[in-house]
């Protein structure tokens, strides 16, 4: 099992949500209207970075992690447009 962290602009929350949807992932969290600032510039949700990004996570085997993040990648590359992913391990859940 891994932990599977996905962040993205705001604007992608609907299409990354259905990828995870479409993938059977059984379940996540998502932190909407995230500030911070990275590779796609500053998202403060304010008057002078108005912006936000979306973070969703959810636990997944490794077989389902990879499929997802190969989707994303792909996804990137057609939308040029920015998604990050990390993942790691799992060691227990209860």
């Amino acid at each position: 099992m891994e932990m599977l962290v996905v962040f993205a602009k705001a604007e992608l929350r609907e299409e990354i949500e259905l990828v995870l949807t479409k993938q059977g992932v059984p379940g996540f969290t998502e932190i909407t209207d995230a500030h911070g600032l990275g590779t796609s510039g500053a998202r403060m949700g304010s008057a002078v970075h108005p912006k936000t990004s979306v973070i969703l996570m959810s636990v997944v085997d490794t077989e389902l992690r990879t499929r997802i993040v190969e989707i994303l990648r792909d996804y990137t590359r057609v939308c040029d447009c920015h998604i990050s992913c990390v993942y790691w391990p799992v060691v227990t859940a209860i």
